[in-house]
């Protein structure tokens, strides 16, 4: 195989693969990547991209600008995003469609986790007085200090 031979192949690999791109291009459309956040807006992105340029000059002020820019436009989309979405929960609790505002409120605050702290004596046993509670904190942490005291 010679030279001018391997240059033909190389081109009419170049010339399908761009022909390929091209053509799913047309077809499908370009995906956008989407952000993290549902409320950052368009305008915010671009932001970033801008502010990526400058992430590895000697100059921070650039990049320094770009970022409290941005924060202060995630802030502004948040705000716009949560009015929207308040409004949206709104109007279908007007519309008597509770079942659709739950959905909306679960989808943006999660499930409820109950949170507890329970204390427990050195047997496994739940206390529940405060009197006892108290004591096992005592006993804790005067364990503690004995194990310190021992290690040195």
């Amino acid at each position: 195989m010679n030279y001018s031979e391997t240059t033909d192949t190389n081109q009419k690999w170049e010339n399908l693969k761009h022909t390929m791109k091209t053509a799913a291009k047309d077809t499908l459309g370009e995906l956008k990547q989407q952000p993290i956040k549902p409320w950052i807006s368009e305008k915010t992105l671009i932001v970033i991209g801008q502010r990526r340029k400058h992430k590895h000059d000697k100059n921070k002020s650039e990049y320094n600008w770009h970022r409290n820019l941005i924060n202060r436009q995630a802030n502004k989309d948040k705000e716009w995003w949560l009015g929207q979405y308040c409004e949206e929960i709104e109007s279908q609790l007007n519309r008597g469609n509770t079942e659709k505002s739950h959905k909306l409120i679960r989808t943006f605050f999660g499930k409820s986790k109950i949170k507890h702290t329970n204390i427990e004596s050195k047997e496994g046993k739940t206390l529940i007085e405060d009197e006892e509670i108290a004591d096992r904190w005592q006993q804790y942490i005067e364990e503690l200090y004995n194990d310190s005291e021992e290690l040195e």
